[in-house]
């Protein structure tokens, strides 16, 4: 796989991600690279059909490839969401 090919995540695992972003908990989002803190705003679509994911940090919006995402979890232990895991990067 190059840098440039986009491989989708699991429809399921879009769902929780949409279900993340309504509530607007803070969350932190694991990657291969990083560990970022911030709250999940919203999901979009590039023209070349790659689907991103706008996260809110201190400093700011930043957009991240669903397929880098290794995992999206809640912050506060007592929240009611469940950790989202992505399935594995090849």
């Amino acid at each position: 796989m190059n840098d440039d090919s986009y491989t989708p995540i699991d429809c399921g695992v879009h769902d929780q991600l949409e279900l993340a972003c309504m509530r607007g908990l803070a969350m932190r989002l694991t990657t291969e690279s990083e560990c970022l803190t911030g709250v999940p705003l919203t999901t979009r679509t590039s023209p070349e059909r790659a689907e991103w994911l706008v996260f809110q940090l201190a400093s700011g919006k930043r957009e991240i490839r669903l397929d880098h995402i290794r995992k999206l979890e809640p912050l506060d232990g007592r929240q009611t969401s469940e950790p989202i895991v992505f399935a594995p990067q090849r």
